[in-house]
Order: structure tokens, then sequence, then C-alpha cells
């Protein structure tokens, strides 16, 4: 066995020419020739180069290929990042502004569902503890001290226990004061409709039923009439929704730059999208949609349903609405808007609706200015990560600030202030462990609530200065729930002046509410008495 000298092609023994590189075989050395040389590498590097050539080929097909998704992935980003400055290019102002108040508007808050009042019983009792009155006292002279004293310590040993039952005829409820283990009052009630029937079991035998001829308590039935459909509204609200759109493409003024806006405690930068609505167009806008809820049959029966049964409760208050009536009140305002003259309107006059989006064209903020007879309403509201911040001032005149902020799913700080001739009222409200549950076939919100109010003082002013409002007054509640009882507690902290204390339980069951009884009960009517009325009065309050 011999070998190619050139390329180590080995070779058969008879071989003259090597088949692989050509090169002859003559002077080739022989297996014990190749066995005498030093060990070579079986492939020199003439023929190592060939896998070399297919590495740099594969290494430019994995480049392209990087390149290529590189090209796609900047493409995709691009699309993503300014997708709304093509969407902008492609509808044009007016056409992208109408879009982006679309979205505010379908990211608004819907109304929640709403179903008639519920039916059901509950228990609840109630105690209070009155503390920290001292100094309070001290403003006492000894006798008023003395009185005073007498009634807290009074305060402190009642307890109250109500049960009650609502259902679609009306009510009826159980309530006992008690001092230690002595009842001091116990009416029992029974409501239905005008009527009111009461009895005193264990204080006074005759009971007492009065009536009201203007005005009465409604029963279930009754209040669910009051309630609209939610779920109409919410169809005439899109179609409404769809004037406003009409109006932004056709009529509005749109200015699209770049800006800043900023309030109190968070600021924003991005696109700014202005649309300014003169008085003509607003004019034309309301016209358009007062037509369309002109010829919304569904719509307007359903507000003369929830009016007239309004009416009805009202006891004649209200004048009852008909078909006719209403659609003569369309047609009225909408003859006087079309017969405005608009050429006495200052051309400052206008409103004017301000968004602020990202730059993946999401609304952060919002500013709704109404500027009329030289002065201006201004309506701004930024959101900031997980803080918003909205505002609603006009001039100098009034100025509140609305702040929420969710640091978690369970806990909230909101602040409410409201500031008006140099003066500002605060409130500010921590939430903490909150948690929705189910409760009495109700939706209830547990979790302790800490509302503080700064301010009082300086809009309170002294009597004699006796007695100083704090300018710092803490109430705080708690709410619980173990299995089928309810637990609320609160308390009201007016430093240096007094602290009340409220414990209450509630349970979904109303126990026995004693029979009321209406044979022996008092009635009064046209032919009654001032003198015999006067007699049951004064018969009652000595029996209590």
């Amino acid at each position: 066995m011999k070998y190619c000298q050139n390329c180590r092609q080995e070779l058969e023994d008879s071989a003259s020419v090597c088949p692989n590189c050509g090169v002859t075989a003559e002077s080739a050395p022989t297996e014990k020739a190749e066995a005498a040389q030093p060990e070579a590498a079986p492939f020199p590097s003439a023929f190592s180069s060939i896998p070399k050539k297919k590495r740099r080929k594969t290494g430019i097909a994995v480049l392209c290929a990087a390149i290529a998704v590189v090209l796609i992935a900047a493409a995709a980003l691009s699309f993503t990042v300014f997708r709304d400055d093509i969407e902008l290019a492609v509808k044009g102002k007016n056409e992208y502004a109408a879009s982006s108040i679309s979205k505010l508007l379908a990211a608004s808050p819907s109304a929640p569902s709403s179903s008639a009042p519920q039916t059901g019983e509950s228990k609840t009792s109630l105690s209070f503890a009155i503390s920290d009155y001292e100094k309070l006292l001290q403003t006492l002279s000894a006798e008023e001290r003395e009185q005073a004293e007498a009634v807290i310590a009074l305060l402190n040993t009642l307890r109250g226990e109500c049960s009650a039952k609502i259902d679609a005829a009306g009510s009826s409820s159980y309530l006992q004061i008690l001092s230690n283990s002595d009842v001091l009052i116990a009416v029992c009630t029974q409501i239905s409709g005008s009527e009111m029937l009461m009895n005193f079991p264990g204080i006074f035998e005759r009971g007492l039923v009065t009536k009201s001829e203007t005005a009465s308590v409604p029963s279930a039935n009754e209040l669910s009439k009051l309630i609209p459909d939610t779920k109409l509204l919410k169809q005439t609200a899109d179609k409404l929704t769809e004037k406003l759109i009409e109006c932004i493409k056709k009529d509005a003024q749109v200015d699209i730059a770049n800006a800043a806006v900023n309030g109190d405690s968070v600021s924003f930068t991005g696109r700014k999208i202005t649309v300014t609505f003169t008085p003509q167009v607003l004019g034309q806008l309301v016209v358009s949609m007062l037509e369309m809820l002109r010829s919304d049959d569904a719509f307007n029966e359903e507000l003369l349903n929830c009016y007239n049964a309004a009416a009805s409760l009202s006891k004649g208050q209200l004048d009852m609405l008909t078909a006719e009536m209403l659609s003569r009140t369309y047609d009225e305002i909408i003859s006087e808007i079309n017969n405005t003259d608009y050429s006495g309107i200052s051309a400052d006059d206008r409103l004017t609706l301000t968004l602020y989006q990202d730059s993946m064209g999401r609304n952060c903020a919002y500013t709704l200015t109404l500027s009329a007879d030289g002065s201006q309403l201004t309506l701004q509201s930024i959101t900031q990560g997980s803080k918003t911040e909205t505002i609603l001032a006009m001039e100098s005149l009034f100025r509140i600030k609305y702040t929420t902020e969710e640091k978690s799913a369970s806990e909230a700080v909101s602040a409410l202030t409201v500031s008006a001739g140099g003066k500002s009222l605060s409130f500010s409200l921590e939430q903490t462990e909150q948690k929705a549950q189910k409760w009495n076939d109700c939706d209830i919100q547990t979790g302790k609530n800490v509302l503080t109010i700064e301010g009082l003082d300086r809009l309170i002013p002294d009597n004699d200065g006796s007695v100083k409002i704090p300018a710092r007054i803490t109430v705080e509640t708690a709410v619980s729930l173990e299995g089928e009882t309810l637990n609320m507690t609160g308390s009201l902290r007016l430093p240096d002046i007094i602290t009340i204390s409220v414990n209450a339980s509630s349970e979904n069951n109303a126990g026995s509410i004693p029979e009321i009884n209406r044979e022996n009960a008092f009635v009064p009517d046209e032919n009654t008495t001032a003198e015999q009325y006067a007699e049951y009065q004064q018969a009652l309050a000595s029996a209590m």
C-alpha cells in the first residue's frame, strides 16, 4: 500500500498516476517507507482550504438572514412607534382627531349596570363611645359641665338594635334603644305607600297611624321604574358620539403639534391635538343631536316612563309628560338654536378640546376649555403612571383639584381640594386592605379608610373664642366580613374637643319583628282636632 506524495490519497500498488490530483505516483513512497516517515497530518493545507470556503458561504447566508430579520423588526418597530404619524398622514388632521376623541370617549368609564332595589332583611346592633372631651368641658360653667357629663355618661351606656325587612309591598322594622339592659324606646314601624303605622310595644298601648297625600315612602317596585335601561342609554350615547365625530371630521378646526401640559404634581409631553368648536359649529352639533334624539322612539319612550314615574311619586308636584309635549319641546329648542344670531358673539367665544398623546398614540391628558364673555371654564386631566390629576377651574373664581393614585390592587390614595375667595378646604382619603365582597345579595367593599379634612377652621369663624374648630379633623372607618356578619367601626376625632366612636354589626336575618296592632291605634283624620292630637302626643311622651 502506498500514498500520493502530493495529496496523501491512498493508491493501489500498481497505480502510476494519482487519480485524485493527477500527480505521477512513481516516486510515491510505499507503505514501508511511509511507516518510516514521521507522522504527518492526514489532510495538508492545500486540501483543508475546501471546507473553509464552505464555511465562508454559510456565514454570508447567516449574515443576510440576520440583516433581513433586523430590517423586518425595524419596520415593525417603526410602524408601532410611528403608526400614528402614518395614520395622521393618511387620514388628515380632522379624521385623525376624530379617531383620537372616539378612543377617549370609548375609554371613559361607563355607567354601572342598574337593577331594581333589592328586597331583603337584616338585623343591626349599634353602640357609641365618647371620649377625649375634657378640654371641651373646661369651656363650660360648673352647672353646664355637670349636665354635659351626665349626658355623656348616659350616651356611653346606650346601644341600638334594629331589625328591618323590605319587599315590593313596603317595609317593616323594629327599633330598640337600650341603656345597659333597660329598654328606653321601642318602636315597630310598617310603611306601605303613603301610610305609616307605628306601635310602641312595652312602652305605650296605643299605636299611631299617619298618612300623607303629598308624599309617601315608595315601594321597591315604584322605585324600579325610576331607573332607566342602561343598555339603551349606552346605545343612545354611542349615537350621540357618532354625531360628535362627524362634526369633528367636517366642521371643527384641528391643529396638531408637539407640546407639554403641566399640572400641580404631574406633567406630560407629547403630541397635542387641538379641536376648536365655534359657536356656529356647536349650534349645528346640538341641533343634529336633538334631531337624532327626537327620532329615537325607544329612547323617548324610556325617558317618558322614567319621568312620569317620578311625577307619579311626587303627588302632583310634577306634571305628567306626553309624547306630544316631548316632541314639541324638541322642536322649540331646535328652532331657537337655528334662529340664533351669531353676529354679536365674540370670535373668542368657543369650546376647545385638547388631547395629548404619547408615542404609541395613547391619550394621556386632555383639556376642555369653554370661553364665553371674556371668561374661561377649564377642565384638565393628566395621567402619569398610576396617578391621575383632574382640575376644574374658572379663573379667579374657584378651583377644584382631584387626584387619585392606585398604589396596589388593595391600596389607593385620593385627595380633593376646593379653593375659592382666598380660602381652601381639603379632603384626603387613604384606603387600605380593600376587597370587593358579597353580603346579603349586595356588593360591598371591605377594608380600612382614613379621611382627613383640613381648612374648616378657616371657613367657620369663632363664636366667642371658647371652642376653636381644629385645623385637622379625622374620620376613620373599617368594614370587615366574618361569615354572614358584617362588622363596621368608625371614629370622628376633633383634636382638643371630642372623639366619637361607633361600632356596628349586621346580620342578614332580621329575626322576629313584633306584630303591629292597628285596632287600638290613634288614626288622625280631617275631623281630628289639634287638642286631640296634642293629648295623644303628651300621653306618648309621658310613657317614654
